[in-house]
């Protein structure tokens, strides 16, 4: 029997291709394919507003929309169902819900970027409602803030005066600015110095489980590497998957689907806010 050797490494990236497109490939009446794609669509595409994460507000979002017999969607419309929050006036609750709606719209706004194959059933257009959940892994159970005008107004203020896209691409080890890395499940108590070791170890020890060799690569003698590349959110999840390296589409989809299963991971902080943080895992395929 041939042995498989699987050889891991774990680098970080300072910057890369975050979303993508979903294709649908499947009827708009097939409703477990188009709500499995469109699932994929708001991974793929999903953004936490930075105010939301700076208040440590959660939210679950209702977006409803229609798709036509062209496949273009309109009618676009959200209700946001704020979490761990009481306002103190209608001002802050406007904005806040307005700037959870606002990243669910335009989430559900990309999908008219799709080719979406409709049969005759679809007489004018059809309607949608699809929940985005904004949730964050590291705010305590039942723990609510008080918010109002004038700290939204702060929040606001500090948020603009600091540009976290041009901190972490300003500097070779993106890490090296970051005041608490991402914190993997089980590396919680475990001193500072230590959790970034911690957190490349688990991440070896989910790749070397979940690791599996596509028998289709294997009986073709299929060898390589493949560079998968994502970013870990604001809410501790991976998205953004994208893979390189081998030609091979059984290797990279196999890479991706190992990464795809990560468990949420609490994120980095700077300035007590949390941060996207981009990463790079190299994969090996060999036979030997």
């Amino acid at each position: 029997m041939k042995k498989l050797i699987l050889l891991l490494l774990f680098i970080p990236l300072v910057s890369f291709g975050q979303n993508k497109n979903s294709v649908l490939d499947c009827d708009i009446n097939d409703n477990s394919c188009f709500q499995t794609l469109v699932n994929q669509h708001v991974l793929d595409n999903f953004n936490y507003p930075e105010l939301g994460s700076y208040f440590n507000v959660q939210a679950m979002v209702y977006v409803d929309y229609t798709i036509d017999t062209n496949g273009v969607v309109g009618n676009i419309s959200s209700k946001a169902a704020l979490i761990g929050v009481v306002f103190e006036d209608v001002e802050s609750k406007n904005i806040i819900s307005g700037v959870f709606e606002k990243a669910a719209n335009l989430i559900i706004e990309n999908l008219s970027q799709i080719n979406l194959p409709i049969n005759d059933d679809v007489a004018e257009s059809k309607k949608f409602r699809t929940p985005i959940l904004y949730r964050l892994i590291d705010v305590e159970k039942g723990l609510t803030n008080s918010i109002n005008i004038n700290k939204i107004n702060q929040g606001i203020d500090f948020l603009n005066n600091l540009n976290q896209d041009e901190l972490l691409s300003s500097v070779a080890d993106p890490f090296e600015i970051i005041d608490e890395f991402p914190v993997f499940p089980g590396c919680e108590d475990l001193k500072e110095s230590k959790k970034r070791l911690c957190f490349q170890y688990q991440i070896n020890e989910h790749i070397r489980r979940n690791f599996r060799y596509p028998e289709i690569a294997q009986e073709k003698g299929i060898q390589g590497r493949v560079l998968v590349q994502f970013v870990l959110g604001k809410d501790g999840r991976v998205r953004g998957l994208s893979s390189s390296g081998t030609t091979s589409p059984a290797l990279k989809q196999e890479a991706e689907i190992i990464i795809s299963l990560l468990p949420k991971i609490k994120p980095a902080k700077k300035n007590g806010l949390r941060l996207v943080v981009p990463f790079s895992i190299p994969i090996t395929f060999k036979i030997g």
